[in-house]
């Protein structure tokens, strides 16, 4: 799923291009400026845009590198009039990916969208892929990190679910690394220490004065996402009531805080962890549409093997410089028998014995 922007002051054009667009699964953004296009172009990363030549405030064609040229790079398509000859021209030469005519033909705008989407994720495919924290080489390990660059290039939800101490939260961090948005906030929920009667407040903020102990006004974890990352580790633990509130804010990124009136906005990449198989957990449920249903199946699914199943891995180097200093060699000699006790420990458990023997030595 790609985040699109279209510019083009004609209402009829941007219903009809929104149509099309919306149905191939992605995210409209559509504006009838070029002031307003490129404010939300900067705002947020955008990965395509169609941008019509002549607008109110001026020539597309003279705001195609500006575009272009903006943190996300999108693709740009120009939108031209059937009866210019010198359009499709002048587009190409100044850079556009590619260009339509209108009217529209349904087949050939899908074929163009689908056409720039595939080559912005394969040409992610050749970009480096930061592992944060992520050490080791196993064959498992190595899927799990190549599944995970494939969803950071795109603008999917994504649900990482494995055992406690497997490191999914290293594997959520290494995504927000890689992906459009790694420069906005990271923002972390803790579902399991969330309570259901301040869990609408803590999320969606609430206004000064909306409930008795509402001193002051708050922002909420959503709000403060807004750019950025929005990790909602656990989930298996929200209760159902606060997901179904929360389906909605996935579904439209628009909210209502408590005590407000109007609704707000906040643009975010949705990640979520489980330590439980959330289909597996409530499968019995699955018919009658439940929040937490509807939220797995939403989400791109990344499995994270426990350690038992990784052999000849283990995540510890980032240990070496929290023990402490000059201590670098026993935490080496040591690490090819945490290695062979795989079997039995997590990252954390693994880390903790690494600890002791180190301090025994």
């Amino acid at each position: 799923m790609a985040r699109i922007l279209i510019v083009d002051d004609d209402e009829i054009t941007r219903m009809v291009l929104s149509d099309i667009i919306g149905a191939e699964g992605h995210t409209v953004y559509a504006e009838p400026s070029l002031a307003r296009g490129v404010k939300i172009a900067e705002s947020i990363p955008i990965d395509l845009v169609f941008l019509d030549v002549f607008l109110p405030d001026g020539n597309g064609l003279e705001y195609l590198v500006r575009f272009t040229q903006l943190p996300s790079n999108p693709l740009v398509i120009i939108i031209t009039n059937a009866g210019n000859p010198n359009g499709a021209e002048l587009a190409i030469r100044n850079g556009a990916w590619d260009y339509v005519e209108k009217p529209f033909s349904p087949k050939d705008l899908q074929l163009s969208i689908r056409q720039a989407v595939a080559f912005r994720e394969k040409k992610g495919d050749t970009l480096p892929v930061k592992r944060s924290r992520i050490v080791g080489s196993s064959p498992q390990l190595l899927q799990c990190i190549q599944e995970m660059s494939r969803a950071a290039r795109s603008n999917v939800r994504v649900l990482f679910y494995g055992e406690t101490g497997v490191g999914k939260d290293l594997f959520v961090r290494a995504l927000h690394e890689n992906c459009s948005v790694s420069n906005g906030p990271f923002v972390i929920v803790d579902c399991a220490s969330l309570q259901p009667t301040i869990a609408g407040s803590e999320l969606f903020g609430h206004k000064k004065g909306s409930f008795t102990s509402a001193v002051s006004a708050n922002q909420g974890l959503i709000q403060q996402a807004h750019g950025g990352t929005l990790f909602l580790d656990e989930i298996s633990e929200l209760d159902l009531e606060t997901q179904k509130l929360l389906l909605r804010v996935l579904e439209t990124h628009r909210y209502r805080p408590l005590g407000e009136h109007h609704e707000v906005h906040s643009d975010f990449r949705f990640v979520c962890a489980s330590n439980r198989d959330l289909e597996a957990m409530v499968g019995p449920v699955l018919r009658s549409g439940d929040g937490a249903v509807q939220l797995q199946h939403g989400n791109r699914r990344i499995y994270r093997p426990p350690p038992a199943q990784l052999p000849g891995h283990i995540l510890c180097r980032t240990e070496e410089a929290r023990i402490g200093p000059g201590i670098e060699g026993p935490v080496q000699r040591h690490r090819r028998w945490l290695v062979l006790c795989r079997g039995r420990a997590d990252r954390r458990e693994g880390m903790g014995v690494q600890r002791q023997r180190v301090l025994t030595v």
